[in-house]
């Protein structure tokens, strides 16, 4: 089942006035994928999966699963499955009886309902027309349209009632003949027996199979939080919502449930949406991750894209962990400068403008060319000289001229720009030496590291340390343990990145 959001808003009043939580959002969560919507508290994310649930009714947009309009029904016609934070599970309830409790709401509709339906529209229908009549009739109105319809409704009552009729008829001719598909045709409700064998199914897919008997006291926090999904999963929903369902989770627990719910998606196929607030939680589940801040979405993309590719730097430093190193930089001239020093070269350094200008220019009547570019075309089209009148060549040799006005783009050539650099992205470059902590003679791309402290940690080595003139910046630096060199004894050590970023000052990206 598609998931469609269109132009998504909600605010709401609070005391300090309006509030916008959501703004103006639209996304796609494909058919049987996995979306995980991503941003620190209070961007917005949970007021999104509750108007997708029904539970929030949006100030603007519309929601769509599938081709069917959404927006307006009640959660509990929205074929929806919900799993929160905390559970929510009945504690004097077994794990069967929690697994089976939106079974006991199962109302199937009978093989009359759709003509019984029919039959009330029809008569509302009259009603209101029959209301409207006497109105206008009393107003001396014209009421013949209105006696048109109301011809028409009567019709549609009577064949609708013509039609429950002959349903009536067959049923209870099935009645006779074929007892067994006359009870499945008119059950109302499932069988003790339907609704526990759904219930040892979900158990199963989630692993709990041998503690259906129990209460939720007695399961610890991954086995509980695999019984709310698995009541979610019994009604076989449409779309599954899943509300930061591990942040009360401790670490262990946290890595093995979501691995847990990754495959029950893949198993089921399910459409799903996830919340969370844990780029890691994320990264490691979603097929496609949602990024928001202030109500607004920042990215949407596959997990390793945004994270290669972010857009901007709140997406750079909100995604990866040991968090993402951001410098202070300059540009000048079109070139990149850390330190003082000569960082790197790029034609996207200049395209950035301060504004635009007015300024004049003298050229020639009804064209755009000056002087100087008007004889030179000319010279380049001497046949335009040929087979015209002495009056129209003097006219053409001696053009009037006119002074007009144009817009210029201002390139603002200097400005403060922030260079980041993720902690895996360094190489480590031990052939440059450095003469002291105030040396200014680097190569390009190269930053050199005042090193703090050098940690093991199994598999990579980790250095901590700052630039040289950047006292404020603390700066992270993950090497792999086979690429390391021992560099004790020197208090600069050249780190080279494979990869980084620069960022306008407003955030945006330039390369």
């Amino acid at each position: 089942m598609e998931v469609r959001i269109e132009h998504l808003t909600k605010t709401f009043i609070g005391k300090k006035g309006k509030v916008t939580a959501v703004n103006d959002m639209s996304f796609v969560v494909p058919d049987g994928k996995l979306v995980g919507l991503l941003g620190p508290s209070g961007c917005g994310k949970s007021t999104t999966l509750y108007m997708i649930a029904g539970l929030h009714k949006p100030n603007d947009g519309k929601i769509w699963f599938g081709d069917e309009d959404v927006t307006s029904i009640p959660p509990e016609n929205r074929g929806i499955g919900l799993v929160f934070q905390n559970y929510a599970l009945y504690p004097h309830f077994s794990v069967k009886q929690n697994i089976t409790f939106p079974l006991d709401n199962v109302r199937f509709p009978g093989p009359l309902d759709a003509h019984q339906t029919r039959i009330a529209e029809a008569k509302s229908k009259i009603r209101k027309i029959e209301k409207n009549i006497a109105r206008g009739r009393k107003k001396q109105l014209d009421v013949k349209e209105e006696e048109k319809t109301l011809a028409d409704m009567q019709e549609e009552l009577a064949e609708a009632e013509k039609a429950y009729a002959a349903a009536k008829v067959a049923l209870n001719e099935l009645k006779v003949k074929n007892p067994e598909k006359y009870q499945e045709l008119t059950k109302k409700s499932l069988s003790k027996a339907e609704k526990d064998a759904i219930a040892l199914k979900m158990a199963k897919l989630v692993d709990i199979e041998g503690y259906l008997e129990r209460k939720p006291k007695e399961l610890s926090g991954g086995q509980q939080q695999r019984v709310a999904i698995a009541r979610a999963l019994a009604k076989t929903p449409r779309v599954l919502l899943l509300d930061e369902p591990l942040s009360n989770l401790d670490a262990r627990l946290r890595l093995q449930t979501r691995e847990e719910i990754r495959r029950i998606q893949k198993d089921t196929g399910i459409t799903t949406i996830f919340v969370t607030h844990d780029q890691e939680e994320a990264m490691s589940i979603s097929d496609i991750i949602v990024v928001m801040n202030n109500g607004i979405i920042q990215q949407i993309d596959a997990p390793q894209a945004v994270y290669d590719e972010p857009v901007n730097m709140f997406v750079a430093k909100f995604l990866g962990s040991p968090a993402i190193n951001i410098f202070d930089g300059e540009i000048k001239d079109g070139q990149l400068f850390l330190d003082g020093e000569l960082f790197d070269i790029n034609p996207n350094y200049e395209k950035v403008y301060e504004g635009t200008i007015t300024r004049e220019k003298t050229v020639v009547k009804n064209t755009n060319f000056t002087l100087e570019e008007y004889y030179h075309d000319l010279d380049l089209h001497p046949e335009r000289k040929n087979n015209i009148t002495a009056e129209e060549l003097y006219a053409l040799e001696n053009p009037e001229l006119v002074t007009i006005q144009y817009e210029e783009k201002v390139v603002k050539h200097d400005r403060k720009v922030f260079i980041g650099v993720r902690p895996e992205a360094f190489t480590l470059d031990i052939n440059k030496e450095f003469k002291g902590a105030n040396s200014k003679h680097t190569h390009l791309n190269n930053i050199p590291v005042v090193m703090n402290y050098v940690q093991r940690v199994g598999r990579d080595v980790s250095v901590i340390g700052k630039i040289r003139d950047q006292e404020q910046t603390s700066l992270k630096i993950i090497i792999p343990s086979e690429n390391w060199v021992d560099v004790e004894g020197k208090k600069i050590v050249n780190f080279k990145p494979k990869r980084f970023y620069v960022f306008e000052e407003t955030g945006e990206r330039i390369v």
